[in-house]
């Protein structure tokens, strides 16, 4: 019950299933029992404070992340755009587009475990008010594998399909992925 770890995790899941006032409540507590360094679990509470629409603690929340990566710059512009901020929001935009050129929001927001859809459409339309949805868009949604092949290398083979490699695995281009079984032996 002391572990700041898992009361962490326990206000990270009150978010994701729509609870998150709760979840404010529980991720707090575990930066109370560990408060080093100063901005551990700032991004779950950041989260949370912007589910909650609570988006100025949320920015504050944000802004102790020392090096914040694309996700983090992303929900800070969500929030100055619910705060009416559009300066500071196409910002943050320009950060996003700095540090992740390939970022989705289709991608990004597809990928959060949210239980309701309502939750979904409130972090979407973050993301619409600060005009993150015109960032690029040039992969589908919901096909994470697709994402971290290309974040590795374009193109992609790995071998022909061989009785101790049953599958043949090929990226062809930056939209294209298949997976192909062998044929049976007859």
């Amino acid at each position: 019950p002391n572990d700041p770890r898992i009361v962490a995790q326990r206000g990270q899941l009150f978010t994701w299933i729509g609870k998150a006032d709760e979840g404010v409540a529980w991720i707090e507590l575990a930066r109370r029992l560990d408060p080093y360094p100063a901005d551990a679990r700032a991004d779950s509470l950041g989260l949370a404070l912007f589910c909650a629409r609570s988006y100025a603690e949320a920015v504050k929340a944000y802004k102790i992340i020392g090096d914040p990566n694309v996700s983090h710059q992303a929900n800070l512009a969500a929030c100055y755009a619910m705060l009416e901020d559009g300066e500071a929001a196409a910002a943050q935009v320009s950060k996003v587009h700095e540090l992740g050129p390939d970022f989705s929001v289709e991608q990004f927001v597809n990928g959060l475990p949210y239980k309701t859809d309502a939750d979904r459409e409130h972090h979407n339309r973050g993301f619409a008010k600060g005009r993150l949805d015109l960032a690029p868009t040039f992969f589908p949604a919901r096909r994470p594998w697709e994402w971290m092949l290309r974040r590795q290398k374009p193109h992609l083979e790995f071998g022909s399909a061989s009785p101790h490699r049953p599958f043949f695995l090929h990226a062809t281009s930056l939209t294209s992925l298949s997976i192909d079984a062998p044929a049976a032996k007859l």
